[in-house]
Order: structure tokens, then sequence, then C-alpha cells
């Protein structure tokens, strides 16, 4: 290819089909830990068959060996990847609300001080970045305001 895009498409497509809901995510997050069927339906308050079902769909995937839930040598590399986005969703929603906070300093009339308290109390809320993380981004942010002006 030639570096315009995404080398790998079609096999990206493929992983994401056959891991498109955040219950299948966290149930083969659960096979690759070594738990079992029952645990995981018990723990995530899924059905017997569903699981089952995508266990069928995993071994055809290449990603469960045929006779156990053990994971084959593609679905460990799968899982590491799988891991590996989980990691960066982290940095990703950090810079999302970092965005949200440059958008919010740049159309309101409040205080740095107002938007400081707003801002982590939305983040707990949200509780998708950290109250530590959020006043981490909020000084940045704050920082990068003050260079421009």
């Amino acid at each position: 290819m030639d570096n315009s895009g995404l080398e790998h498409p079609r096999l990206l497509g493929a992983i994401f089909d056959d891991f498109n809901s955040e219950h299948r995510l966290m149930a083969f997050d659960r096979l690759a830990q070594g738990d079992d069927v029952a645990t995981i339906v018990e723990d995530l308050d899924l059905t017997r068959s569903g699981v089952q079902h995508w266990i069928t769909d995993w071994r055809d995937g290449n990603y469960l060996e045929e006779d156990s839930h053990d994971l084959t040598a593609y679905g460990r590399a799968v899982h590491d990847l799988l891991t590996e986005i989980d990691a960066k969703c982290g940095d990703l929603e950090e810079e999302a609300f970092a965005h949200r906070l440059r958008d919010t300093l740049a159309e309101s009339d409040l205080s740095n001080d107002d938007v400081l308290r707003f801002t982590i109390r939305e983040a707990l809320k949200d509780s998708a970045v950290s109250r530590d993380d959020a006043e981490a981004i909020v000084d940045e942010v704050l920082d990068e305001t003050e260079t421009q002006e």
C-alpha cells in the first residue's frame, strides 16, 4: 500500500465485527484471563447460550482452540491488540476532555477558576477522566490559554 491509509482494513473490519459489543469484548477478555463460562455468565449477567454462540464464532474465527476455551496464538495476538486499543481509549477520553475544555474557555465569560470548578465537576460526573487527570488537563489548557493571550 502507499501509506495513504490503513493497510489491513479487511482484517480490522473482521476483528471489529467479531468483537462488536462491550459484552463480547468483556467475555473474550475474561476467557483470555482463564475464567470459565459459568463465571463469565454470572459476573456479566449474560445468558449461557449467548456466550456459547460467541464461543462458536470465536472458534470459527480462529481465536479459540477447537476443543477448549483456550486462545490460539492468533487469539492471543488479537487480545493483545484489543488491550492496547483499550489503553489508548483512555488517551482519547483525555483528549476529548481537553477539547471540550478549550471550547468552553473560548465560548465562555466565566473566570478561569469557575471554568476549573465546572470542568472538574463535569469530569467526575463523566468518570471517563479521573479527578487528578482532569486537574492536570485543566492546568495545561489554562497555561496554553495564558500563553496565547
